[in-house]
């Protein structure tokens, strides 16, 4: 493994109204609304002096182990930045997969049951967990607009205790 300076890192707390927005956008639903994460006001200011230097926006690479990527968006909404992927496209890092299978999933669930009884019985299942996972974006030194994409678990399960 080649050595790599890092620039910054992000640390996101597993909310329930960031699991909301990972999971995706439900039809008729009042609460999974969003697809983008809603960064605090004191952090976006941290976060865009290493993303953009200058503008209100910029567009992103996520990545993550094994070679995958996808396009995002660092935009600014009215009182703070946004982490954002296409509608119901989050980074697979982030998002509910079949752990152990899938090579890229950290968080054990389904999103293609797309209700919100089925969302937020999920939600309940990664909380009775006691995982507690949480979202990292790392920003290396001379790697344009990349943020390396990781989930760490307070207790990580067991397939995933690497």
């Amino acid at each position: 493994m080649t050595e790599h300076y890092v620039e910054g890192v992000l640390i996101v707390k597993y909310t329930a109204s960031n699991y909301k927005a990972l999971y995706g956008r439900i039809s008729n639903s009042t609460t999974y609304t969003k697809d983008y994460i809603q960064i605090p006001e004191a952090v976006s200011r941290e976060l865009r002096a290493v993303l953009e230097r200058e503008g209100e926006g910029v567009e992103i690479e996520y990545s993550w182990p094994g070679g995958g990527c996808q396009d995002g968006h660092f935009h600014w909404s009215v009182d703070r930045y946004h982490l954002k992927w296409d509608t119901n496209d989050p980074p697979p890092p982030w998002k509910l997969g079949n752990v152990g299978v899938d090579p890229v999933a950290s968080i054990a669930g389904n999103t293609s049951i797309r209700t919100e009884v089925s969302g937020d019985g999920q939600l309940e299942q990664i909380k009775k967990s006691g995982q507690k996972p949480w979202l990292l974006a790392v920003k290396l030194f001379k790697d344009s607009n990349r943020l390396h994409l990781r989930v760490y678990f307070e207790t990580p399960p067991i397939e995933l205790s690497d």
